[in-house]
């Protein structure tokens, strides 16, 4: 169950940082090399993500792992940047 709810969160703060940085699913799509519905699929689905996923689709919005995991993160902080 908190596997789940880690992934839930690392999800939601990603959306949030990509829509504050103007970043596409097609963008996180090209950074690990697969086709823009792998990424939807990835971001709205149950589907897990590798952790060598999660560090990339961390840098390419500009955070880290412990950022995008955290529940603590208020929504402002990850506009933020």
């Amino acid at each position: 169950m908190a596997q789940s709810i880690s992934m839930n969160r690392f999800k939601h703060n990603l959306k949030i940082a990509m829509k504050a940085r103007g970043i596409t699913q097609a963008d996180l799509a090209s950074v690990l090399n697969v086709k823009p519905p792998a990424i939807s699929r990835m971001l709205n689905t149950r589907e897990g993500i590798t952790i060598e996923r999660a560090e990339k689709l961390a840098t390419a919005v500009g955070m880290t792992l412990s950022e995008l995991f955290s529940e603590n993160n208020q929504d402002r902080a990850l506009t933020a940047r």
